[in-house]
């Protein structure tokens, strides 16, 4: 497992090094496409972190709540700035402030429950129990209800996409 995770870290940072790097300047020119490109740097990194995280604090080994719990911490604004990325591109820069800066406010209440539960349970993180893992359960839904909204949006940009 820990091959697998170094394996993933080095993987991340070459992916972010790519981006960073080896763009020709007339993508660089490109407000939209490099706007995306940024996004999609802070994912990676974001990926790259989570992946850190675990590998020196070993807690995916410790069990699923403990790795539930990194992966929620990281996974939220990772996978929001991924899907930025791509609603950046369908609608060519045009993004609400709700669109762009929602994710902020997802992130910030799954990283507060989060800790407030690990902080107010009275068990050690090695340790599984049960408030910690109502509390993932509540924000893995409130993360899929946010995944399933940028979903809908690129669905419905697609759509338009398609009828031009």
């Amino acid at each position: 497992m820990e091959e697998m995770q170094f394996a993933a870290i080095v993987m991340m940072a070459m992916m972010c090094s790519a981006l960073i790097v080896l763009m020709p300047n007339r993508v660089r020119r490109d407000k939209v496409i490099n706007q995306s490109r940024w996004l999609m740097v802070g994912a990676l990194g974001l990926i790259g972190a989570q992946f850190i995280v675990q590998y020196i604090t070993q807690l995916r080994a410790m069990g699923i709540t403990q790795a539930v719990l990194v992966n929620l911490t990281f996974f939220v604004p990772a996978s929001s700035l991924m899907n930025l990325t791509i609603l950046n591109l369908q609608r060519l820069g045009r993004l609400t402030w709700l669109e762009r800066w929602g994710w902020v406010g997802v992130t910030l209440v799954v990283t507060a429950c989060l800790a407030i539960a690990v902080a107010t349970d009275g068990h050690p993180i090695g340790q599984l129990s049960e408030r910690v893992m109502r509390t993932e359960v509540v924000m893995s839904l409130l993360y899929a209800i946010l995944q399933s909204c940028y979903c809908f949006l690129q669905f419905k940009e697609l759509l338009l996409l398609l009828a031009v």
